[in-house]
């Protein structure tokens, strides 16, 4: 899967068959059981793993280099080991924060 699009909202609750739970959880976490439709989920927390890069299919870490254009801020570096596309950023050494806020790793 390359792209995925989640959208919540709310329906109409004008039948007495309503739908009124959605969740996401890391595959494997959870096993349906009809019980939980007339009784609930069996949990209040559950893991969830999102997994993700930037760029197009093509892109790592050399070419966006060398089109100047990575989303990689001050004090931060590309990854792109062990990934099937795409690109990461990671703070510098003795720096911490968000790699792509505008202002970098402090």
């Amino acid at each position: 899967m390359w792209n995925i699009s989640i959208k919540a909202s709310n329906f109409n609750e004008s039948t007495s068959d309503v739908c009124s739970h959605s969740f996401i959880v890391k595959n494997g976490n959870y096993t349906f059981s009809y019980t939980h439709l007339s009784e609930g989920l069996p949990f209040n927390q559950s893991p969830v793993v999102l997994d993700w890069t930037l760029g197009n299919f093509d892109d790592n870490c050399s070419t966006v280099s060398s089109r100047n254009n990575y989303a990689c801020k001050s004090n931060s570096h590309c990854y792109d080991n062990d990934i099937a596309f795409g690109y990461l950023c990671r703070c510098d050494p003795y720096y911490e924060g968000n790699p792509y806020h505008p202002l970098g790793c402090t």
